[in-house]
């Protein structure tokens, strides 16, 4: 299975495929998009805005400002952004991981559960997933059946994503043990299954200055990956929300760019 990732950039497209497996984890943003205005004779140039065409004045005129004007914090506050820290639960519900194939009764001597034909990889063992079922013969394609067999770390979970299993943690509950630029992500805040610290560089809005932000950020696949990094809004954005980033292309996001180093629109899409 591939997914194809689309880039898009001042109106070029580059189509760039990337292999799918595991669960993903994009931590390279993108994506910048942007227009400026042209003056026609004796005019005066339009403004930048974040659309795709280029706006040209007539003659003796000015030219159009096209798109949306880059927002800056001094005249809105954004959306989204991390005002205060907050810290995480230590409950997670149960892992997702399920048997490959149909189940089969356990062995009654006490002895190993066979892996089933067609996957020699797999691994099998008696499992009562507590569904009232009782112990079964499972398997699973990966290091871990069950949510028992992830114990290297706190609130261990068998997680399955594409028909591999994997275990997950909690690997922080607060700001405070993060040491990657940005907070600490409770679960489902991001991409990862547990609580999470992510890169960036600010944990809250204090972070950022004066009058600063602290916003969470997509990568290059957009809503796929969820929110990978924390970043301050800066001087050069040439976006704000999301709801900024609207053109041709259809509805957009705005992200941050380590690239150029601040935020602008994305459009980019990961599927698989």
């Amino acid at each position: 299975m591939r997914r194809r990732i689309f880039f898009y950039i001042a109106g070029l497209t580059v189509a760039a495929g990337a292999a799918c497996g595991g669960l993903s984890h994009e931590r390279e943003p993108g994506n910048v998009d942007s227009s400026v205005g042209t003056a026609g004779n004796g005019g005066g140039a339009g403004a930048a805005g974040t659309g795709l065409s280029h706006a040209t004045a007539g003659a003796g005129g000015v030219a159009p400002a096209t798109g949306t004007p880059p927002p800056t914090a001094a005249l809105r506050v954004p959306q989204k952004h991390r005002a205060l820290a907050t810290t995480c639960d230590h409950q997670r519900p149960a892992g997702n991981a399920r048997p490959y194939g149909e189940p089969s009764a356990c062995p009654e001597d006490g002895g190993s559960c066979a892996a089933p034909e067609g996957c020699p990889s797999c691994r099998s063992a008696c499992v009562d997933y507590g569904e009232g079922l009782g112990p079964r013969c499972v398997s699973g394609n990966g290091e871990c059946v069950s949510d028992a067999d992830c114990t290297a770390m706190d609130n261990g979970r068998c997680w399955d994503n594409r028909g591999y299993w994997f275990c997950t943690y909690d690997t922080c509950y607060s700001d405070v043990t993060c040491t990657s630029g940005g907070p600490c992500a409770c679960e489902g805040e991001s991409g990862s299954p547990g609580n999470t610290c992510l890169p960036g560089n600010c944990q809250t809005d204090a972070d950022c200055g004066a009058k600063g932000y602290c916003s969470p950020t997509f990568g290059t696949c957009g809503n796929y990956s969820g929110v990978i990094a924390y970043y301050c809004h800066t001087s050069a954005d040439t976006c704000l929300d999301d709801a900024d980033c609207v053109s041709s292309m259809g509805a957009g996001y705005c992200m941050y760019s380590p690239e150029v180093g601040h935020w602008s629109c994305g459009y980019g899409q990961c599927v698989g």
